[in-house]
């Protein structure tokens, strides 16, 4: 047979499973708090800018190349166009921005990154003194664009870095978001789980709630039948008492009044004696039936307290001749 569990028990089973459940509730509120804030923290490992500013290297370097080719071909006066030094103003401010100083606390700089920057950097020296003069010659210039033509693959080597760095950020922010979704269901079906059991053990115990309550009100129409069973057998006890007494008194006070007669004949002292005795032990007896009466006066609630002097002599002197006849 299954081990009967107490109410206590149950209760205590009950209360374990709530406060399992809401520790479990705590948990998940806690893991998903990190999670947010471990996506986040992913989401600034690399500087944006900083891989912006890798792209920009390669399109600047373009652009300054058609400027220096417009020059070239399309000089309008003997000073060079601003756009131009613009372009140039422009292209040294992007190679600032990837100083290896600040991309170094954004991201791992690969093998080689260092001699390019030194490369791109050493180009706007040599070009602006080109530039800033008021007529460069077109040797000059041209010269400056066979450096950027020589330059074209290390930015192109940037451009494919951040690219690769870009990719490799958003590998990693796809593999933490899907460990964190996979987290997220493992956590939401345990949950789950928890709830159910919970659950069931809540019916259960409303179940066993209703069966108690079923059961409590049997015993108590049982009880009450039971009392009035007893009350009925204990009315009819004092019934058949209160009769019996009845019953017994009648033939006693005949048995009195005869020896009350027979007392008033001629008879000797030792036939006196004997008489007495049996009245005394006649009036003893239907004392004791009136007490039985008075019992079932008592149980029914209707007894008369009838206080009256005893002679405390007399009644030993009848006890002892009572008892020296036997």
């Amino acid at each position: 047979p299954p081990p009967i569990q107490t109410p206590a028990l149950r209760e205590r089973w009950v209360a374990m499973l709530g406060a399992a459940l809401v520790a479990a509730f705590g948990l998940v509120a806690w893991v998903q708090w990190r999670q947010f804030d471990q996506i986040r923290d992913s989401m600034r490992d690399v500087d944006e800018h900083a891989l912006w500013s890798l792209f920009r290297i390669e399109a600047g370097l373009l652009t300054l190349d058609e400027a220096l080719q417009a020059e070239i071909d399309h000089r309008p006066s003997p000073v060079l166009p601003p756009t131009a030094r613009e372009q140039l103003q422009d292209f040294a401010s992007q190679i600032q921005d990837i100083e290896p100083k600040r991309l170094g606390s954004a991201f791992a700089m690969p093998f080689g990154y260092l001699d390019t920057w030194r490369m791109l950097q050493a180009f706007v020296e040599q070009a602006r003194p080109v530039l800033a003069g008021p007529s460069p010659r077109d040797a000059d210039l041209r010269a400056l664009r066979a450096r950027l033509d020589r330059l074209r693959g290390p930015a192109e080597s940037l451009s494919a870095m951040a690219a690769r760095i870009s990719a490799e950020q958003s590998l990693r922010r796809s593999e933490a978001v899907r460990q964190r979704i996979h987290m997220g269901i493992g956590l939401t079906a345990f949950l789950s789980l928890m709830t159910l059991a919970f659950a069931v053990i809540l019916v259960h115990q409303w179940r066993a709630s209703i069966r108690r309550g079923r059961d409590l009100e049997e015993l108590a129409a049982s009880l009450r039948v039971a009392h009035a069973t007893a009350d009925r057998a204990n009315q009819a006890k004092s019934d058949f008492l209160a009769n019996m007494s009845h019953e017994l008194r009648t033939p006693f006070n005949g048995l009195l009044g005869m020896l009350s007669l027979l007392e008033d004949s001629h008879l000797d002292a030792e036939q006196s004696g004997y008489l007495g005795t049996a009245r005394d032990s006649a009036e003893h007896l239907l004392s004791i039936l009136n007490d039985i009466l008075d019992l079932s006066r008592l149980e029914s609630g209707h007894l008369d307290l009838h206080r009256a002097p005893v002679h405390l002599g007399h009644l030993i002197d009848e006890v002892e001749t009572m008892m020296g006849a036997s």
